[in-house]
């Protein structure tokens, strides 16, 4: 394949070309043809995928990719963690449009200077952050969420996502702060930075505990050359990148506040101030990095970023499968299962509702068939998948089984995705008490609802195809390893 990968890098002066590489062949690349990729997506197109045995929509780090100059790194956006926060993070650059400029650093096509990340390069940034204070836990959560005989005992660990040389090891981290929902740490940690363009400051909160693994308390991802000088209060988010409002009475995001101080060392070039305002010029070598999340749609389908406003703003209520068996016996929500038939028939909870918002697509028509063809070739075949299409009669047929909008609705699919839109098109059709299952099955456990019924687990019913095989054999050598 070394022969073939040189071979596709190779840069045609007269046309653009796209080239696609998994997860896996990037790191080959990257490891023997660094700045070859670098240089090809100066001129041509780079799309990066996830490795297909990620059957359980797990991530890789995005940062490999961007920082050879990938146009397009695809992440698994129905999932959550740290690959997805800095994607976040990222993308919160250029005011969250969805694009992101690349850096002059890896648009300088001379061979003397071409960008190498593994390469020992100088120092241009020392960044200051003083992280304060925080405060909003306490409208947010139960006074014995975190522990049942105190209030909580928080302390905020502080690092640099980018190149190699950049990345923290290991967080930086203040001193724990007993028995108080607001704590002060008043704590200063400096970043030395050789590539500031490239570079994420990440902040995470955890709530110390003595006897068992500490409780997370949040976290942000910020871009570090679009921050400012001062004092910021800066909003901190869920594991799922959620931002934290209160499910009862108060609607007080969760906020932390940080203090950015920098200065210039002796081998300062351009400021970091120097802001990322513009989209891509005409030329194709200033292309974008561009967000995995699409832009909204337009028509029929609601765009998925609507019901993260709701959210936020508490008109839905976003419930993790953890949570969601206390929800649907004690707070009267009924469960609404919106994947399709297929998935339902795999593995459904009992008791449940199932209205589904994608049916599969019957058309007759050749450009349909057509396009089950190919669709069987680059997904069925792999997924298990039909061709769908959305179901027209979905809002009729959800107001059909529960006729009264006042009634509590949990909505659930598989991966979160489908559930996102159908809950906006339920909150649009005057549903007025609705929760989100968060994550969807595939993040509930085997005890997170109490009956299942079906032939395969909750958390493994959208897997099907070749994947369901791969998914048989990485869980029976899961057996065999804690045999051994």
């Amino acid at each position: 394949m070394q022969g073939d990968l040189t071979e596709a890098l190779k840069i045609d002066p007269h046309k653009v070309t796209r080239l696609s590489l998994s997860e896996l062949a990037l790191e080959k690349a990257a490891s023997s043809h660094g700045t070859e990729l670098i240089r090809f997506t100066q001129r041509n197109l780079l799309r990066i995928f996830p490795k297909g045995t990620r059957v359980t929509s797990s991530n890789y780090k995005p940062l490999l990719g961007w920082m050879h100059g990938a146009q397009m790194v695809a992440l698994n956006m129905q999932g959550y963690g740290k690959p997805l926060w800095l994607v976040h993070g990222m993308f919160k650059a250029n005011g969250g449009c969805g694009y992101v400029k690349k850096p002059d650093i890896l648009l300088n096509d001379d061979p003397d200077q071409l960008f190498d990340p593994k390469a020992t390069l100088p120092l241009l940034k020392t960044l200051k952050v003083r992280i304060y204070t925080g405060d909003g836990w306490r409208f947010d959560f139960h006074k014995s969420h975190f522990d049942t005989f105190s209030p909580p005992d928080f302390y905020a660990r502080v690092g640099i996502a980018g190149v190699p040389v950049d990345t923290s090891t290991t967080m930086k981290q203040t001193k724990i702060i007993n028995d108080c929902w607001m704590p002060v740490w008043d704590e200063e940690f400096e970043f030395e930075l050789r590539v500031p363009e490239l570079a994420l400051l990440r902040i995470e909160v955890f709530e110390h505990d003595v006897s068992d693994q500490d409780d997370f308390a949040g976290q942000t991802c910020l871009p570090v050359w679009e921050l400012r000088t001062g004092i910021r209060s800066v909003t901190i988010m869920t594991w799922t990148h959620v931002q934290v409002n209160n499910q009862a009475q108060h609607e007080r995001p969760l906020d932390k506040s940080i203090h950015s101080k920098r200065r210039r060392t002796k081998n300062t070039a351009a400021a970091m101030t120097a802001g990322v305002a513009h989209l891509a010029t005409a030329k194709l070598r200033r292309a974008t990095f561009m967000a995995s999340t699409p832009p909204p749609s337009q028509g029929r389908v609601y765009p998925s970023g609507g019901l993260l406003e709701l959210i936020r703003s508490g008109v839905v209520r976003a419930i993790p499968p953890k949570d969601a068996a206390a929800a649907l016996r004690t707070e009267g929500f009924r469960l609404l299962d919106v994947r399709p038939a297929w998935e339902h028939e795999k593995a459904r909870v009992g008791g449940s509702l199932h209205v589904p918002f994608f049916v599969a697509d019957t058309d007759p028509t050749p450009v349909t068939l057509l396009k089950k063809w190919v669709h069987f070739g680059y997904i069925g075949l792999w997924t298990g998948q039909h061709l769908t299409t959305i179901n027209e009669q979905f809002l009729p047929q959800v107001e059909e089984l529960v006729p009264d909008k006042e009634d509590k609705l949990l909505v659930a699919c598989g991966e979160g995705l489908r559930s996102m839109i159908a809950v906006r098109v339920l909150h649009n059709g005057g549903y007025k008490n609705l929760g989100w299952l968060a994550g969807g099955f595939n993040r509930s456990g085997d005890g997170d609802f109490s009956e299942v019924q079906g032939t395969s687990k909750l958390q493994y019913a959208t897997v099907g195809g070749v994947s369901y095989l791969f998914l048989q054999l990485l869980l029976l050598l899961k057996v065999i390893g804690k045999e051994n």
